[in-house]
């Protein structure tokens, strides 16, 4: 039986205020409940991560000059996904094995350019 390599996601403070800011936009626009559940749509694309690093479905890959980014599409069945997921992914060594790291660098509107959105640095 093949077990899932170790994982962890850690989240920017730009995909943390992107995740507040459509979670907050949706409550306007849609009211609660919708927020609620697309908040945990988006919360399950990091469950997602944390069980398929960068094995997960529909994961694109962006070549950059400096590291390859990746986008995740929020998806919704039978819709389009209206946000996209920016990561990128590399590992750290503990003292007895290797964890693969998902960094979320934004949460972006697919109508936004991602181009000058993504930070170079990963904090």
């Amino acid at each position: 039986m093949n077990e899932r390599p170790p994982r962890k996601v850690k989240i920017s403070t730009e995909a943390s205020n992107d995740f507040n800011k459509i979670i907050q936009q949706s409550y306007r626009m849609f009211g609660e409940l919708q927020a609620e559940k697309y908040a945990a749509l988006i919360k399950q694309s990091f469950a997602d991560f944390l069980d398929l690093g960068d094995k997960a479905p529909l994961l694109k890959a962006l070549v950059d000059t400096q590291r390859t980014l990746y986008c995740y599409p929020i998806a919704r069945i039978g819709r389009r996904a209206s946000h996209q997921i920016f990561v990128s992914f590399d590992y750290e060594l503990s003292l007895t094995q290797e964890i693969q790291v998902i960094h979320v660098l934004r949460i972006l509107h697919v109508r936004m350019v991602p181009e000058g959105r993504l930070s170079k640095k990963i904090e």
